[in-house]
């Protein structure tokens, strides 16, 4: 049977075939506000009032367009819906660029369908414009059936609330915002639409990195190849068409020219692009970074050269810094001129006395924070650093708006140093700061991959004015295993602070923490700690061997081969009940040697063998060797060159390394399931499988990579196995960006 083809617009055709009451329940507005109450109540930040009858009425509208996709007449859109979810998985960073509410709205509005170019939106706005009853619906309705991208200059920005300047002319607009995702400065592509008397932006902006200049100049392009070359009208005989084909045909030609007019080509252009693919792979393309969640975007469109994703980009020559960027190579170099630089380099030398000590001299680890306290700590008479003395200087307008929240978000900031204590890929850092004493939480993507838990981080961190905390970007970092020996100069420096509540005072004297704490990170460097020596019951390692003379050898000879489980070299092992070897016990003429790896367990085997064996053995001399002294010593033979040979790892034979991969693989496999310690006990799996733990399980995994790597014949080891069987997505670090 042959398919109907039904050539009605399509919102005649559900007008006769779909209930509004079923798209739209009447107390659906009244349940969206309960839920967004609940959320609200549930821990989330709290919505102001004003905003809630806003976001009940776009959530209620957005759920009954994406159920007109299940129509018929929406079929190829709906395939157009599943395209996008499987060709850009949107979801926002670090998943994808996209977010999902840009792949929802750009679907429901903005790739028409049908004869009469309609979307999901436009189509529902028809629908309710029947019933006055719903006309806050079918005002929301056609807002967002009209909404497009539009260029914004960020004014003023505070919490829920924005001041917004259109880039293309226009008058000034105060939005309100469902989120607190826009800074003062910012420049993007936002919808905003007006719901009553006032306006509002729903979903998360797409920031950009191009300046305005090169956003009209790309928008003039757009309109050049898109306008059509003026024609001269055919004329038309009026003895062949009626006076109403002559106004009909006269509308036609006056749309036509106002179609080619460039506020109408740009106006399109904003909203669908020139494809349906067009925006989405603009961002995909244009993607250079995030600010919680809120993606920035390189470049325009049409410059594919400057979209850090695409096939042909270029890279910007050295000399084109961001605003930002360019004020700290300026202040730097100012810092230099003037000897403040080497100033620091010489009071860290004279405050760590390194003359004759074996720290040496600061590395790329540490000069930064060096630069930094140069211009940023160091304080004159006047009690002025460099930073406000430079910035003073200049006059206020001429310093670029990222600048000056640059600016302010330091001068609200802090130096510390912080533990981390949770680490959420691509997303951020739950960290301790040790002289605050507080728990806080720095908005980081790249930090994550190179931190681990356990780590000391010391550096400014910028506070925006939301209260977002992040990385001013100059830090010394401690790694887990060595930061327990900073921690006493860490709580000596922190009882001479100057009381909390002293906000002024206390921020003044963190400022002349760094040198110190670089010095410190330089002796830990020059003699770095061992790390904690345990055996499986967390004993105190050290080899220890105890001594008996035999008086009767075919009693203990027989003893031996009942009690104890014999090695193939004739030595036996005491071994407890889950298997692990406690002991080893070797019989050699008139002597039983006991090897074991603690002091504890040797009293344990001589206490048993002595029971045994009574009179027919006599204890004799103990020996004990300090594994850490012995470990020191041979480090210290090592950076002195006295040790005869140098150390190279010993090349596996292919099939040996395999095996040991698989001998590997399976001990971490069994760990998945044994509680750890550090985190209260919970297992791996545990870990894995609660959404607030999660980011744990991840940041063990990573952490044991590191140290595999660290051995040459465990390099190659693929740990996707126990990501998979945790399921979890891998994340290792060949997901890292190259550095």
């Amino acid at each position: 049977m042959a398919s109907v083809i039904t050539l009605a617009p399509i919102a005649a055709q559900l007008a006769r075939s779909v209930a509004l009451s079923d798209l739209l329940p009447r107390t659906a507005v009244e349940d969206a506000l309960q839920d967004i109450a609940q959320e609200s109540g549930d821990g989330a930040p709290e919505l102001p009032q004003a905003l809630r009858p806003f976001l009940a009425h776009f959530r209620v509208v957005v759920q009954a367009a994406v159920q007109l996709l299940g129509a018929p007449a929406f079929a190829s859109l709906s395939r157009v819906h599943e395209e996008v979810q499987d060709e850009y998985m949107p979801g926002g960073p670090p998943q994808s660029p996209i977010y999902d509410s840009f792949a929802v709205q750009f679907v429901l509005g903005a790739v028409p369908q049908g004869i009469g170019s309609e979307t999901p939106y436009s189509v529902l706005a028809r629908l309710l414009a029947r019933d006055p009853t719903r006309a806050r619906l079918q005002s929301m309705a056609q807002a967002l059936a009209d909404a497009r991208f539009e260029l914004y200059r960020v004014t003023a920005a505070g919490g829920n609330d924005a001041e917004l300047e259109p880039v293309r002319g226009g008058d000034a607009l105060s939005v309100r915002l469902t989120g607190p995702f826009l800074r003062e400065g910012d420049l993007g592509l936002m919808r905003v639409l007006r719901f009553e008397d006032a306006l509002f932006i729903a979903d998360s902006p797409y920031l950009l990195k191009a300046s305005e200049e090169e956003w009209r100049e790309h928008l003039a392009r757009v309109v050049a190849q898109q306008r059509r070359p003026t024609e001269a009208p055919a004329p038309h005989k009026a003895s062949k068409l009626s006076s109403k084909d002559q106004a009909r045909r006269r509308q036609k030609d006056k749309a036509r020219a106002r179609r080619d007019e460039p506020e109408e080509i740009v106006k399109r252009y904003l909203q669908f692009g020139l494809s349906e693919r067009y925006w989405f792979d603009y961002v995909m393309d244009g993607y250079a970074g995030e600010r919680n969640g809120i993606v920035f975007l390189a470049g325009v469109p049409d410059r594919v050269d400057l979209l850090p994703h695409s096939a042909e980009y270029e890279p910007a020559p050295d000399g084109r810094l961001s605003p930002v960027a360019a004020f700290r190579t300026a202040l730097l170099h100012a810092a230099q001129r003037v000897g403040l630089v080497d100033f620091a380099l010489q009071e860290l030398k004279r405050l760590g006395d390194f003359e004759d000590a074996k720290a040496g001299e600061p590395t790329r680890n540490e000069l930064p924070l060096v630069a930094a306290y140069a211009t940023f700590g160091l304080r004159a008479e006047d009690g002025t650093s460099l930073l406000t003395r430079f910035a003073g200087a200049l006059p206020t307008a001429s310093l670029h708006p990222d600048v000056r929240s640059f600016i302010a978000s330091l001068t609200n900031g802090w130096f510390s140093a912080v533990r981390v204590e949770r680490v959420h890929l691509d997303r951020g850092l739950d960290v301790f700061d040790l002289f605050r004493e507080q728990s806080l939480h720095i908005s980081e993507r790249m930090a994550t991959r190179q931190l681990g838990v356990g780590d000391l981080v010391m550096g400014w961190f910028c506070k925006a004015p939301d209260g977002t905390l992040t990385f001013e970007g100059a830090l010394a970092h401690l790694p887990s295993v060595a930061a327990g020996a900073l921690l006493p100069l860490v709580e000596l420096l922190r009882r001479a602070m100057p009381p909390l509540a002293d906000a002024p005072a206390w921020k003044l004297a963190a400022a002349d923490l760094p040198l110190p704490l670089i010095a410190g990170i330089m002796q830990v460097r020059a003699d770095p700690p061992l790390p904690t020596l345990a055996n499986s019951s967390g004993d105190p390692l050290e080899l220890v061997s105890g001594y008996y003379r035999v008086v009767d050898q075919a009693r203990v000879s027989a003893a031996l081969l009942l009690e104890f489980r014999q090695s193939g070299d004739g030595s036996y092992d005491f071994v407890d009940e889950g298997g692990t070897c406690l002991a080893r016990l070797e019989l050699a003429g008139s002597t039983l040697r006991v090897e074991v790896n603690s002091r504890k367990r040797l009293r344990a085997i001589q206490k048993q063998l002595e029971g045994l064996l009574g009179e027919a053995i006599e204890r004799r001399l103990e020996a004990h060797e300090d594994v850490e002294q012995a470990v020191r010593g041979r480090r210290s033979r090592r950076q002195t060159g006295k040790s005869g040979s140098t150390e190279r790892p010993v090349a596996l034979p292919p099939e040996v390394a395999a095996q040991l991969n698989e001998v590997v693989l399976a001990k971490l496999r069994s760990a998945l399931d044994q509680a750890i310690p550090q985190f209260k006990g919970k297992t791996l799996r545990q870990l894995a499988s609660s959404t607030t733990d999660r980011p744990d399980a991840v940041s063990w995994l990573r952490e044991q990579e590191r140290i595999l790597r660290g051995n040459p014949q465990l390099a190659g080891l693929d740990m996707r196995p126990l990501w998979h069987e945790l399921s979890l997505p891998y994340q290792g670090l060949e997901t890292d960006p190259p550095l």
